[in-house]
């Protein structure tokens, strides 16, 4: 949503409220402000719609919201939490197999906008290996700094969404025993893989599958949603995708997002897709400028 340079002092008051009212308050008022929808809640909807093969009901639509708004009332408390109430806060499903590729290096997971993906990042840094991913540059700077301080805390290492990061990735995470989430439902590079999602064709990043082919190690598709438990814990969802080095970045990407889709589909109110990523919302300009720098991309062997 349009209010970035909200967040920052928002971040700092709520940091002061205890964190079970900030959730409640954050609830409450996502609630309220899909009453009112922006452009960002209405590519909300559209997004949603496309999944559902319908219009999202207004209550679909105010839940969404509302789970968009919850994680960012966690934010500011997720460095005040001690390891223990990072466990009791998040479960887990299909991280064996995660467990048993990082006996010998480094795991990569397409992770989607969906619950709260820091939790998650915290959660893991903790219960299975070091993470090491890639942050989007946002402005204003301050805003930014935040975000990637906060996940240092949780005991990320952090690169920035920059030209040459791709490489730099590969060399930062080599026969490491790490965990590589990368958020990739949607293209912030411009050079991003058309795929289908719900029979329609999407833009999403070509990163996941590139840097499991390079490093010839696991790849997973991972998504988190919120239990509805009253106590906003958090679930982690993880598919272990095949990487074929036979087939190319294009089908491996295909392959990662055909096995997300049911975990989408089944924890929709959770995504949190308030961007076009579907081919029909995208500017025909920058799509065949993303187009035109994938092939060029390609030419080159997969960078970001």
């Amino acid at each position: 949503m349009n209010t970035d340079n909200l967040l920052l002092p928002a971040f700092r008051a709520l940091s002061r409220v205890p964190r079970p009212v900030c959730e409640h308050v954050g609830h409450a008022v996502g609630r309220l402000s899909a009453r009112v929808p922006n452009d960002s809640v209405r590519q909300l909807a559209k997004n949603h719609a496309r999944i559902l093969g319908q219009e999202p009901s207004t209550r679909h639509l105010r839940e969404a919201v509302a789970s968009y708004f919850t994680m960012f009332a966690q934010t500011p408390h997720l460095s005040q939490m001690t390891d223990q109430e990072v466990h009791r806060a998040v479960t887990s499903s299909g991280t064996q197999p995660v467990r048993k590729g990082l006996d010998d290096g480094p795991v990569v997971v397409a992770l989607t906008h969906s619950g709260n993906w820091d939790l998650a990042g915290a959660w893991a840094s903790r219960a299975l290996a070091p993470v090491v991913t890639v942050a989007e540059k946002l402005t204003p700077p301050e805003l930014y700094d935040y975000f990637v301080s906060t996940r240092e805390h949780l005991g990320m290492e952090i690169l920035g969404a920059e030209r040459g990061v791709f490489h730099s990735l590969v060399d930062r995470v080599r026969d490491r025993h790490v965990i590589v989430p990368l958020l990739a439902d949607r293209d912030i590079t411009g050079s991003g893989i058309e795929v289908e999602l719900a029979g329609h064709r999407a833009l999403v990043a070509a990163g996941p599958a590139a840097l499991a082919r390079r490093l010839n190690c696991p790849l997973f598709a991972g998504y988190t949603s919120y239990r509805r438990d009253g106590r906003n814990r958090l679930a982690l969802h993880v598919t272990f995708v095949p990487v074929d080095q036979s087939e190319s970045v294009e089908e491996t990407t295909q392959r990662w997002v055909s096995a997300v889709e049911p975990l989408i589909r089944e924890h929709l109110v959770d995504w949190h897709m308030m961007q076009p990523l579907f081919v029909e919302d995208l500017d025909p300009a920058r799509l065949a400028r993303a187009r035109e720098r994938h092939a060029l991309e390609r030419a080159r062997d997969g960078e970001l």
